[in-house]
């Protein structure tokens, strides 16, 4: 942990909070995440007397003349008793597929001082000697490196004027510095801009762990393209659109069983897990990437960032579905499809020219109840009517009918609560034929957060979103006329 002089720092991410840092890391050790923790206090003499032994000079700045971090680095190099280290930036992110580790290790023991990977290529299988040592990630063979001290540096406005590995470049020979090129096994860097991007570098990471690269990411080593552009994209004609937060894993299992169970298995499921801060993130991921039923028809988003229903939505219509004609079966993930025909029940409405359906479902809290949508035909005019009821389903073009900042949002926010009818609304709106469906296709279990009836979920704050969307779909109407 580099503990010089925040203002010597360059590219830092955020501001620096040292105290926050510490914690974290303690914490992380004691859970056994980390072996060892060395802490690079910010002392002078110690400054001076390490660079004198690794540079044969002196300076009390813990950075080089660049701002990249050296005092930090050398001092653990100190500290560490290995013969051989494999550093790296934390943030990097890693696809290896292959024996990579064990080949940088056996190059090590076969003389290499350096061994890095290479960058995303779908060629493999190559090796090039002479190479720079790659700071972002590499292997050392820290016996090398202590034998050629000191390094070449010089001085300059007081600070050591190299980097510590531009220093060791300068000693190394022939083919002690090794790069793979590998198609298996490859790292990627982002770059701190990519990272005010929410939930980017989650998407990014998911495709990476799966061996997928954004053709603009080929043999760049920085972070490329956005996130559109790294995420998973179904172009079926049925597509089951999953979304949900810290729902149970029973939950999940029980509405993953329901899938299997359709009599109709043409469709395909965009998943969406808004940053879960329980288990059942990690559960969806296991299942989608493993179970081989859903393997190949399912294109998922693990968010690390929270974004909520309508937000997740939009990104997944504009940049999931990609056919503009599939049908879309809403569901949510603490909810199932009751009957194994749902599937086919929707699929043949549309069939038939339908482009919108609502319902119909069962609740545990009102198993009695039967729901139906009276007439879609000016719905603001009874409340909204039940166009709330699962499965919601529409032809993907429709979604192009919504107009994102007006229709969605409030005060530039969008909607938190009655997320349906803002919607489904302006979808209805521009639809030919929709109909409502009697038959009992779906289980629909109210969220728990309902019954606290305070902040969002407050009868007087529901009414009043409700008001509101209501009275824009009217202006819509007459906008029309």
């Amino acid at each position: 942990m580099d503990l010089s002089k925040v203002e010597e720092r360059a590219r830092r991410y955020d501001s620096d909070d040292e105290e926050k840092l510490k914690k974290a890391l303690l914490s992380a050790k004691e859970n056994n995440l980390l072996d060892e923790i060395i802490f690079a206090e910010d002392n002078n003499d110690e400054k001076e007397r390490i660079y004198s032994r690794y540079f044969g000079v002196k300076s009390k700045n813990g950075h080089s003349l660049n701002g990249q971090g050296l005092y930090a680095t050398v001092y653990a190099f100190e500290k560490i008793r290995s013969k051989f280290v494999f550093q790296t930036d934390s943030d990097i992110i890693y696809f290896i597929n292959s024996d990579a580790v064990q080949k940088g290790i056996d190059a090590l023991k076969a003389g290499a001082a350096t061994v890095s990977l290479g960058v995303a290529r779908f060629v493999s299988k190559e090796i090039i000697y002479g190479a720079r040592t790659e700071v972002r990630t590499c292997f050392l063979n820290l016996d090398i490196l202590k034998a050629r001290l000191p390094l070449p540096n010089n001085i300059i406005q007081g600070r050591l004027q190299l980097p510590w590995h531009r220093s060791f470049d300068l000693v190394l020979e022939g083919k002690e510095s090794v790069r793979f090129v590998d198609g298996d096994a490859w790292f990627i860097h982002p770059e701190n801009q990519t990272k005010t991007e929410q939930n980017f570098l989650a998407t990014a990471a998911e495709r990476i762990e799966n061996g997928w690269f954004c053709p603009k990411q080929k043999e760049q080593v920085n972070l490329q393209g956005s996130r559109d552009e790294w995420t998973e994209k179904t172009n079926a004609d049925v597509v089951v659109y999953v979304r949900g937060y810290n729902t149970p894993c029973k939950k999940l299992k029980r509405l993953f069983d329901s899938f299997k169970r359709q009599t109709f298995q043409r469709f395909d499921i965009v998943y969406i897990d808004d940053a879960s801060t329980n288990e059942s993130a990690d559960y969806a991921k296991l299942i989608m990437r493993y179970d081989p039923y859903f393997a190949g028809r399912t294109a998922v988003c693990w968010n690390d960032v929270r974004v909520g229903e309508l937000s997740n939505f939009v990104f997944a219509m504009q940049n999931m579905v990609i056919n503009k004609n599939a049908i879309v079966i809403n569901v949510d993930n603490d909810d199932y499809l009751v009957n194994d025909r749902a599937v086919e029940i929707i699929v043949g409405k549309f069939s038939g020219g339908v482009e919108v359906t609502c319902g119909n479902c069962v609740r545990w809290d009102k198993p009695l109840k039967h729901y139906r949508v009276y007439s879609f035909d000016k719905v603001w005019e009874r409340g909204g009517d039940n166009i709330w009821l699962h499965p919601k389903c529409f032809r993907r073009y429709l979604f192009d009918c919504i107009d994102i900042e007006n229709d969605l949002k409030i005060n530039g926010e969008y909607v938190d609560i009655n997320t349906d009818f803002a919607f489904m609304l302006p979808m209805i709106q521009n639809a030919d034929r929709t109909e409502f469906i009697d038959e009992i296709l779906y289980y629909f279990e109210p969220s728990p957060e309902n019954n606290k009836r305070t902040g969002k979920y407050s009868e007087q704050y529901k009414a009043e979103v409700k008001k509101s969307l209501l009275e824009k779909a009217k202006g819509r109407m007459y906008e029309k006329k």
